[in-house]
């Protein structure tokens, strides 16, 4: 058999694949049979698509209102620093600005973005008392209702003191007083520490040896007022602004790598070694000495 018989062969029998006449078959198929699979996948996909629309439906249903139906809350927050840095390293020299500058800039930028103010006028909030007066259950409030939610209560800057980067724009990082912030997750609900016992921080070096390299640690302040929390969630809390605290370190041996832990204490607030940043952060700091 030559090659031109072999492709007329493979021809016809596309052409009968196709079309055959002889059984009224399309694609090796007939009518009935196109028709039978036709209604299958027609019911298939139209159950497939009500039942992914039920499962959306059911999703949407949990939630709705001002708070998850279902909360995976962590019993104790988290705690991190600002500035970051690469490895929680914090390394810089207050003669060199371009050493620093990027840590001033992640610092004004937090404290711009949560709109710290100047101010700390606001009746509902009494220092050393928790602004829980309304259950954290309450449906959404329609547009003119006053809300039950207590007014989120205002965090002056003047509050974190020198490290408020009013005074100094540097943020002590160009006097080699460099300030650390510490802030703490936010926990629908939760209240740390108590009225009596606020939640407190206190730094230190790592070790004896660390430490001896630290000459004084200030706080501005030193506790979590509690009268802003507990936090009733993004619905309800509009306009919240998380608290922060600074620790501004002063006259650390320069030259030298200084691990320095931070631990929060407090009612509620509990420690795991394998994670550290749960009710701790820990962080080093290097400054190089002066040319």
């Amino acid at each position: 058999m030559n090659k031109n018989d072999n492709n007329q062969i493979q021809q016809t029998s596309w052409k009968t694949f196709l079309w055959n006449s002889d059984t009224k078959e399309f694609l090796g198929r007939s009518g009935k049979s196109w028709f039978l699979i036709t209604v299958f996948y027609i019911f298939f996909f139209a159950f497939l698509g009500c039942f992914f629309s039920l499962t959306v439906w059911v999703l949407l249903k949990t939630l709705e209102g001002p708070l998850p139906q279902y909360q995976d809350r962590v019993g104790s927050p988290g705690f991190v620093i600002l500035p970051k840095a690469d490895s929680f390293h914090i390394e810089f020299s207050s003669d060199k600005p371009t050493s620093y500058e990027s840590h001033v800039k992640e610092l004004r930028t937090f404290l711009q973005g949560n709109k710290y103010s100047n101010t700390t006028g606001n009746e509902t909030c009494v220092p050393g008392v928790y602004r829980d007066q309304q259950p954290l259950d309450q449906t959404p409030m329609t547009t003119g209702e006053s809300k039950l939610v207590p007014p989120a209560c205002p965090f002056s800057s003047d509050l974190l003191g020198p490290c408020s980067g009013i005074d100094d724009p540097t943020f002590g990082y160009g006097s080699s007083n460099p300030c650390i912030l510490i802030k703490m997750n936010k926990i629908i609900g939760f209240k740390p520490g108590t009225t009596v016992q606020p939640a407190e921080v206190s730094c230190s070096g790592k070790d004896e040896e660390d430490s001896a390299l630290i000459h004084e640690i200030k706080y501005y302040p030193k506790i979590f007022d509690p009268m802003y929390f507990p936090f009733y969630g993004k619905v309800l809390d509009e306009g919240y602004i998380r608290p922060s605290l600074a620790v501004h370190l002063w006259n650390v041996t320069q030259g030298r790598k200084v691990a320095i832990k931070c631990h929060v204490t407090g009612e509620g607030i509990s420690t795991r070694e394998r994670d550290r940043f749960l009710g701790r952060v820990s962080f080093s700091l290097e400054i190089n000495a002066q040319n």
